[in-house]
């Protein structure tokens, strides 16, 4: 009978598990449409960015520090590329698809900048286009999830059967 190698950290494949879970919901919940759960998303991640902090200083010598590596890596390629681009990706989409440049004009129009006015017409744009956001939006910011999601899913996998991850700094 089959009998798994005793494991020699079980407290770091315990706390890198974990780590894979709070990321994954961290990432979900900046996808939900209310500003609290975007906020609390972003405060989760930072969160996590310190407990990565305290693993490192942890798992120096086994098999997890490739670990740190992956979770550590996925929030940067996230943070510095992704997101942003996805930002990038939204503002473009909504300025093509959109008529935005009518709310520039009414808003040139108005030479006693009259809030009332201001509002009224921004009122107005967001319920007009409100579908047509809701849908840019979904389709620009669901890709960098999913990427988030399986990186999360595929590190927490290999750090329940206590294996390494065999190239931490890879993209995919």
């Amino acid at each position: 009978m089959y009998a798994p190698p005793e494991e020699k950290h079980p407290e770091q494949r315990i706390f890198s598990m974990v780590l894979y879970v709070i990321s994954a919901v961290g990432a979900l919940a900046q996808y939900a449409e209310s500003i609290f759960m975007n906020v609390t998303g972003c405060l989760v991640l930072l969160a996590v960015g310190f407990m990565i902090k305290a693993q490192k200083l942890t798992a120096d010598g086994t098999i997890y520090l490739s670990h740190v590596r992956w979770i550590s890596r996925t929030m940067s390629i996230a943070s510095y590329f992704l997101f942003p681009v996805s930002f990038g990706v939204i503002l473009y989409l909504t300025f093509q698809y959109t008529d935005i440049g009518r709310i520039k004009g009414e808003l040139q129009s108005q030479e006693n900048h009259d809030m009332a006015a201001i509002s009224a017409a921004v009122q107005n744009y967001v319920a007009h286009y409100q579908t047509t956001i809701d849908r840019i939006f979904i389709c620009s910011i669901t890709p960098p999830i999913v990427w988030w999601v399986r990186r999360c899913w595929y590190g927490y996998q290999r750090a329940k059967r206590s294996e390494p991850i065999d190239f931490p700094d890879s993209i995919f």
